[in-house]
């Protein structure tokens, strides 16, 4: 769970490096997918950690 923080907070450094060095507008598209796609993975995940811990409790 804390590798996912660090993909996406490498993702956000990332983003902000390629905006500040380079006016490629493709680019940023791809990596803001990129991100948008990580957030998305990241919170399901803890979707899914939060229904599996609230079954365990409830058996």
């Amino acid at each position: 769970m804390q590798s996912l923080g660090l993909i996406v907070l490498a993702d956000v450094v990332a983003f902000c490096l390629l905006v500040l060095l380079e006016k490629n507008t493709l680019s940023i598209i791809q990596l803001t997918i990129q991100i948008v796609r990580t957030i998305v993975m990241l919170l399901w995940y803890c979707l899914l950690d939060a229904y599996s811990i609230r079954g365990k409790d409830v058996l």
